[in-house]
C-alpha cells in the first residue's frame, strides 16, 4: 500500500444528535410547527364558535327580557258631566289584573290576584287595603274585561255603566293577617291588609262614597267604606297610583385563552 493510498480522506462522519439527518429534524420540527398551528386554529374555531352561540343566545335573551309582560291602558269615563280616568293592568307574569279609578270624589283601585285567588281594594282617604277572596269564575270575567278594556285605543273615552252600589266593610270574623302574594303585597303597599266583605248599603248616605270602574257588575260602583276611624293608623301611602316592579337582573360571561398568548373574553348583562 502507497502512501497516498494511506492518506486517502475518509468519507464525512455523521455528527447529526441521535443518529438522525439535518433533514429529519428539519420534518420534525416543520410537523411540530403545524401540528401547533392546528391546535391553535381548532382553539380559535371552538372559542369563536362558543362566542357566536353566546351572541345569539344573548340576542334571543335580550328579546325575551324586553318583551313586557305587563300590559296597560289609559282611559277616559264619561258619566254625564262627571269624568272618571281609568288605568288597567295586566301583569301576564303574576296572573294579575289591576284596575285604577280617579274621578272628582276620590280615587280606588281594586288588584285580582287570580293565583292567590284573592282581589285587594283601597279607597284615597282609607289606611286599609281591603282583601276578599275571588268568586268562583270570576276571575275568567275579570280576564274577559280586562282584555276587552286593553283593545281600546289609548286615552280614548267611553261612556259608563251604572253597576249599583256596594259597602266594603272589615270582616271581624276573620282579624288574622292576610298572606299576600309579592305582588298583592306591592299594590297595598303601607296600607294594612284585613279582610273584608262586601255587601249592598243599607243607606244611601253618600258622604264617604267613591266611584270605582271594575269587573263584577261592571261599570261604575259606587263604594260607600264603613267606618272604621278606630282602626285607622298614620301611614304612609306609597305607590298608590299602580305598583313598583321588582328589578330582575341576568348577566354572563365567558372566557377562552390559549398558552401561546392569544386570548378572549366576553361579558353580557341585562337588567329589565
Amino acid at each position: 500500500m502507497t502512501s497516498c493510498d494511506e492518506k486517502k480522506a475518509l468519507p464525512p462522519a455523521d455528527f447529526s444528535l441521535g443518529g438522525a439527518s439535518p433533514h429529519d429534524i428539519a420534518r420534525i420540527k416543520e410537523q411540530i410547527l403545524e401540528g401547533n398551528q392546528k391546535r391553535r386554529k381548532i382553539v380559535i374555531g371552538v372559542t369563536c364558535g362558543v362566542l357566536a352561540v353566546l351572541i345569539v343566545l344573548g340576542i334571543l335573551l335580550g328579546v325575551y327580557l324586553n318583551h313586557d309582560t305587563m300590559k296597560s291602558r289609559h282611559l277616559k269615563f264619561r258619566d254625564g258631566n262627571k269624568l272618571y280616568w281609568e288605568t288597567v293592568e295586566t301583569d301576564e307574569d303574576e296572573g294579575t289584573d289591576t284596575f285604577y279609578t280617579e274621578g272628582g270624589n276620590g280615587a280606588a283601585a281594586v288588584m285580582f290576584d287570580h293565583k292567590k285567588e284573592l282581589k285587594a281594594y283601597k279607597f284615597s282617604g282609607r289606611d286599609i287595603c281591603y282583601i276578599v277572596p275571588e268568586e268562583k269564575g270570576e276571575d275568567e270575567k275579570v280576564k274577559e274585561v280586562a282584555k276587552e278594556l286593553q283593545n281600546i285605543q289609548e286615552g280614548s273615552t267611553e261612556d259608563v255603566k251604572n253597576g249599583g252600589r256596594r259597602k266594603m266593610a272589615l270582616d271581624e270574623s276573620r282579624p288574622e293577617t292576610p298572606e299576600l302574594s309579592e305582588a298583592m303585597g306591592l299594590f297595598c303597599g303601607d296600607l294594612e291588609p284585613r279582610w273584608a266583605t262586601i255587601e249592598l248599603p243599607d243607606n244611601d248616605d253618600a258622604s264617604s262614597d267613591i266611584v270605582l270602574i271594575a269587573p263584577g257588575t261592571f261599570g261604575r260602583t259606587v263604594w260607600s267604606i264603613a267606618d272604621t276611624s278606630g282602626e285607622q293608623k298614620s301611614r304612609v301611602k306609597r305607590g298608590w297610583w299602580g305598583r313598583r316592579r321588582r328589578r330582575r337582573s341576568f348577566s354572563g360571561s365567558v372566557y377562552g385563552g390559549y398558552n401561546g398568548g392569544w386570548y378572549v373574553g366576553v361579558s353580557i348583562s341585562w337588567s329589565w
